[in-house]
């Protein structure tokens, strides 16, 4: 593993931008992945389908992990700036099916975390007790959401597949029977067919991203763990390279859209209902229906009342008027909470009354101490949130701390001497650099914070800290504050001590720039 030649952005990540760094992924290396996954799966889901268009897709969906393996091997290499070609996974995928194939598509088929657990079999090629305290300290963590994202690809799938179905309902032209929303309720071999294509057409789809995903969170947990980033800045500091290379993410978001037009979809009326209620009621010729009618009045006038009676009862007994229609409506009437009495006496025996009474008052106590246990837990684990809030709230906006990052607080003990500059200059003389150093940072901080109010906190390293002043700043400061951070990086962490010529002209331009403000603050 050469982290030389890695193609992403080593830094550590929460696991959401983890997750949306493995989508990037899925979309930026999709040909090899669906690629092999075509090659792989096609074939075998079309023999499961001829042999039970029903339980087959059943059996390619309990083997799914086995495909995966090749998904990860693919990301694996990419990720290390190795090009690997679908037919190239294809070659090596038995040899990733070696460990613990069995396990993976059995009792650890339904693991949340299985995506994420799956880098440790594969990758670092650990079983047993090794695999379980390797898996321990990676989920050692508040951040892991490794279950929470195998639910969101699965719901993915879910409005995926609706949307499918639901779109070719919609283009099916009018006048032709077919629904094919009733492959749930009454399923034809031609709908079964349809219906696991687009299924296999969704598994294409959500399940680069879903290992994807769940590699970018695996690769997130190390670069954490064991300092990746350190690393390789440590690299760029010893060995300075010819040139900055600059790698941008792009920021990926599903296309959500899919998702909200399929469930439009989903409420519009199909075309089939349209044709049903027309065929149920016939077409009559009103104005015909009315001439008749007049018709018979004139003629009835000069007959007895009965017989003007009798040929209204036989006029309404032919068609269209003879014709009954139920037509059934549903309403709320409310909860029926009283049971309803029956002459016949029940056969269930009191003793089974009682303990179901009481297996229903014990459940509903349960459910409420589960209840008060999550909502208890909720405000436990935000209590430092809340805490935040309420403090920031009582807290003066005219007098803010600053909260200076900890690898500049040589200080903190001693305080800030009355005289900065005479300090300067005496640990200038004394060669006391790394102190010098130190006592530039905390003051350009302190003074650059109460002008721009930087988000400084106390877990900042050197690098993220002068992100912030870039980001905040656009004078000539920004120069001397790179100037001041690079030297202190090199003599902290590379121990390469600075010139004394270099510390002078640190001195001087930290003077021009600092020090009249800061004496008359401390004036004030």
């Amino acid at each position: 593993m050469n982290l030389d030649k890695i193609s992403i952005d080593i830094r550590p990540r929460n696991s959401w931008r983890a997750f949306d760094l493995g989508c990037v992924m899925a979309m930026k290396w999709w040909k090899p992945l669906m690629g092999f996954w075509l090659i792989a799966t096609a074939p075998l889901f079309l023999l499961a389908c001829f042999i039970s268009p029903e339980f087959g897709p059943l059996l390619i969906w309990l083997c799914k992990p086995l495909f995966e393996r090749g998904l990860l091997y693919i990301y694996s290499r990419r990720v290390f700036g190795e090009e690997v070609s679908a037919k190239q996974a294809l070659i090596n995928w038995p040899k990733q099916l070696k460990k613990m194939w069995f396990s993976s598509i059995t009792w650890r088929r339904l693991s949340p975390s299985r995506g994420f657990d799956l880098a440790v079999v594969q990758l670092e090629g650990l079983t047993g007790e090794a695999r379980s305290k390797r898996l321990t300290v990676l989920h050692k963590t508040t951040d892991d959401n490794s279950g929470w994202w195998l639910f969101i690809c699965l719901h993915w799938e879910v409005f995926f597949l609706i949307g499918l179905l639901t779109t070719i309902n919609l283009i099916i032209p009018q006048g032709i029977d077919i629904n094919v929303m009733t492959v749930f309720r009454q399923p034809e071999p031609w709908m079964l067919w349809l219906y696991n294509a687009c299924l296999f057409t969704v598994w294409l789809i959500v399940a680069p991203i879903f290992i994807g995903g769940s590699f970018a969170s695996y690769l997130n947990r190390r670069i954490i763990l064991e300092g990746w980033d350190i690393e390789l800045n440590f690299k760029k500091i010893i060995i300075p390279k010819s040139g900055n290379e600059e790698r941008s993410n792009k920021a990926s978001v599903l296309s959500l859209s899919v998702i909200f037009i399929s469930i439009l979809l989903l409420n519009a009326p199909s075309n089939s209902a349209y044709a049903n209620e027309t065929q149920l009621v016939p077409e009559v010729n009103q104005s015909e229906i009315v001439a008749d009618a007049k018709l018979e009045i004139e003629t009835e006038s000069e007959q007895p009342e009965f017989e003007s009676k009798k040929r209204i009862r036989d006029i309404l007994d032919v068609p269209p008027f003879n014709e009954n229609q139920t037509v059934k409506k549903y309403r709320w009437k409310g909860w029926n909470w009283e049971a309803e009495t029956s002459e016949e006496q029940s056969t269930i025996p009191e003793w089974v009354e009682v303990l179901v009474r009481f297996i229903a008052t014990f459940g509903e106590i349960l459910l409420w101490l589960v209840f008060a246990a999550i909502l208890f837990l909720l405000v436990y684990l935000t209590k430092d949130h809340i805490l935040y809030f309420l403090r920031s709230a009582s807290e003066k906006v005219d007098n803010p701390t600053i909260d200076l990052p900890s690898f500049s607080k040589v200080y903190e003990e001693e305080g800030l001497p009355s005289d900065l500059g005479a300090e300067v200059e005496q640990l200038l003389a004394s060669e006391s650099y790394r102190k010098l150093l130190s006592l530039l940072l905390v003051t350009s901080l302190i003074e650059i914070s109460k002008e721009q109010r930087l988000p400084l906190t106390n877990s900042m390293t050197e690098q993220e800290c002068l992100r912030v002043i870039k980001a905040s700043i656009v004078d000539h400061r920004k120069e001397f504050m790179q100037t001041l951070i690079d030297t202190w990086i090199k003599l902290a962490w590379a121990h390469i001590w600075p010139s004394n010529s270099k510390m002078k002209l640190l001195s001087e331009e930290w003077k021009d720039l600092f020090e009249l403000h800061l004496s008359e603050t401390g004036e004030a």
